[in-house]
């Protein structure tokens, strides 16, 4: 959703990616690619045939590296405009 690609690229110098790729201990041949796309919740990310899909899987390629290469995926979801209880929520989520 946008609020990650927000925390991943764009709030200013301490996001995560800028700071990552500024760690001194991170291996220089790691690469940090941001997969994030606004307004895509999780019902659009459990659609295989969506084209969110679509846009995530270049990602790898404009960033200089495959999809084989993936080591790691932070994930961060939610349903736009969930409302009520907490538990409500999370129970959509298992679903």
């Amino acid at each position: 959703m946008s609020n990650t690609t927000q925390e991943w690229a764009t709030k200013g110098t301490n996001h995560f990616k800028g700071q990552a790729d500024r760690d001194p201990s991170k291996n220089p041949r790691v690469k940090i690619v941001d997969g994030a796309i606004g307004g895509q919740d999780t019902p659009k990310w459990t659609n295989l045939h969506a084209a969110t899909w679509i846009t995530v899987l270049q990602r790898p390629s404009a960033a200089g590296a495959t999809t084989n290469q993936v080591q790691a995926l932070w994930l961060k979801q939610a349903i736009a405009g969930e409302s009520g209880p907490l538990t409500n929520h999370a129970v959509r989520l298992q679903g």
